[in-house]
């Protein structure tokens, strides 16, 4: 089965490398497969390679070493799930705390012990994502 996705590294230098430096963004290469994540990751680094100015990719992903272990040569920058998560308590906390007062959870009847425990339901869930 061919992917649903197609880009040559001329076509993909062509949309990068115009007037304007542009970021391609790339997601969920963990959840395809090991055969198409290395086309794609080996056509990236092809682009990479003859880049005549910087060139950024946004990168969004499960951990997978492959990925790991094909880029890890290249500077980068990985921010793991615990690196936002109190950004995301703080998030809830808020959102939570509006869905009471603006009567949206449960008319606004809320206990303290019930508002906790889905606080630290939606925490515990979110896993920093």
């Amino acid at each position: 089965m061919a992917p649903r996705w197609e880009c040559s590294s001329a076509s993909l230098s062509a949309t990068v490398f115009p007037s304007r430096p542009r970021w391609p963004r790339i997601q969920a290469t963990a959840v395809v497969s090991e055969e198409v994540r290395s086309e794609l990751l080996q056509g990236l680094l092809s682009v990479i390679g003859k880049a005549k100015c910087p060139f950024k990719v946004f990168i969004s992903s499960r951990h997978n070493l492959d990925i790991e272990t094909r880029l890890e040569d290249l500077p980068h920058v990985c921010i793991e799930a615990r690196d936002n998560a109190e950004d995301i308590q703080n998030y809830v906390q808020k959102e939570l705390t509006l869905a009471i007062q603006e009567k949206r959870l449960l008319r606004g009847k809320v206990s303290q012990e019930l508002r906790i425990y889905i606080e630290e339901v939606i925490l515990r869930d979110a896993n920093g994502m």
